[in-house]
């Protein structure tokens, strides 16, 4: 439950309260402010409680394997609430919900039962509901603003539905393609035209074309998989977001760039190892459940990787990787492997005072005409 902009108390059956505080650390929120709550086995119910104008970031509710019968309840503020919904699986999905500040991002992983209360708002235009799945089934509840959700991928598998109430406008945008993979281990390429190709263990290919969603969602589920994303700066203008899937092993995600300009490329690690963003040029990228990020220029003038992290101290280590490409790796973290950059540079000046140690060793690189290291200045 959230009682001051940055903290909160959480409490776990009978035992005692745990208070905390101060998670966000530069009045503005983001990604780098976050709590993860893990149920682990079991059936297991959470219930949490927004506060308006709340800065924490990112909550992360695992539910924990097996799949069984984990909920997770959310309740919005007295205050306006925007939700918006995007189903990633059958028993995943994120809820933004933004209450008069900066959005807090609900992330729910294994979990089999999902609601949200908005309750009753002070102001108009009142509490609204945005589901991004296109392909969607709204079920009216009982009472006035209630309801639930049923959300269906674009390459038609079921997703996780959604119990609503206390609502004044509930809307299907159909913004985003959500795309599924397979439990075993598979290829997904996105070509630069917008087309989503998913080859299973079996070498089965499935093809699906989703250049007229703005939004891309895709979901790899279980196994060993690699994601291929070509660069076009004129899709998926609200971003794209890959989910790795379980268990965690070696999801591999790589990106490409536009041959015969000059690219910019920036490297934002999240809360939780194996998530983060690149952006790559104009596009959102965001991850979650990937053990290596593979970024492919082609060493046009102009190319260029920024890596950051957040204001904690860390330890940067720089070497080879293996087919020719160069490596970042923190605090033994997803691995960053690039190659063909112009400019490479990575900097810890987000926040601050930082400590962090650089551990760069050159004989192994080559990947880049420019190296630079960025510190705070401070400590």
């Amino acid at each position: 439950q959230a009682f001051t902009s940055s903290g909160g108390v959480a409490q776990v059956d009978n035992g005692p309260t745990i208070n905390f505080f101060n998670l966000d650390t530069d009045g503005v929120g983001g990604p780098n402010s976050g709590i993860n709550l893990d149920g682990q086995g079991g059936d297991d119910s959470f219930a949490l409680t927004h506060a308006e104008n709340w800065l924490v970031g990112v909550v992360a509710v695992f539910g924990g394997a097996p799949s069984g019968s984990d909920s997770v309840q959310i309740s919005g503020t007295a205050a306006v609430d925007d939700v918006t919904y995007t189903a990633n699986s059958a028993n995943s999905g994120q809820l933004v919900v933004t209450s008069g500040g900066s959005p807090t991002v609900y992330e729910l992983i294994d979990v089999e039962s999902a609601s949200v209360d908005a309750h009753d708002p002070t102001a108009i235009p009142g509490d609204t509901l945005d589901v991004t799945t296109p392909n969607a089934t709204i079920a009216p509840g009982a009472a006035p603003g209630s309801g639930t959700v049923y959300p269906v991928a674009f390459s038609g598998q079921a997703l996780l539905p959604l119990s609503y109430g206390g609502m004044e406008s509930v809307v299907i945008t159909g913004s985003t393609a959500v795309v599924v993979g397979t439990t075993g281990d598979d290829d997904v390429h996105v070509t630069d035209a917008g087309l989503v190709r998913v080859t299973d263990h079996f070498g089965n290919v499935n093809e699906f074309d989703v250049s007229a969603f703005t939004r891309l969602v895709v979901n790899t589920l279980g196994g060993d998989d690699a994601i291929t994303i070509d660069a076009n700066d004129a899709l998926f203008a609200n971003g794209i977001r890959v989910l790795g899937g379980d268990p965690s092993g070696s999801d591999t995600l790589t990106l490409t760039d536009n041959p015969g300009l000059a690219d910019l490329f920036s490297v934002t690690m999240a809360l939780s190892a194996g998530s983060g963003a690149v952006t790559r040029n104009v596009v959102d990228i965001a991850y979650v459940g990937i053990e290596q990020v593979v970024l492919v220029a082609s060493g046009d003038t102009g190319d260029s990787l920024t890596v950051q992290h957040d204001d904690t101290d860390r330890i940067w280590n720089v070497t080879g990787a293996p087919g020719g490409r160069d490596r970042v790796q923190i605090d033994g973290r997803e691995t960053i492997d690039f190659e063909a950059f112009d400019s490479v540079e990575l900097t810890n000046n987000v926040g601050g005072p930082n400590n962090d140690t650089f551990r760069v060793f050159p004989s192994n690189l080559g990947n880049f005409n420019v190296f630079t290291v960025t510190g705070d200045g401070v400590g």
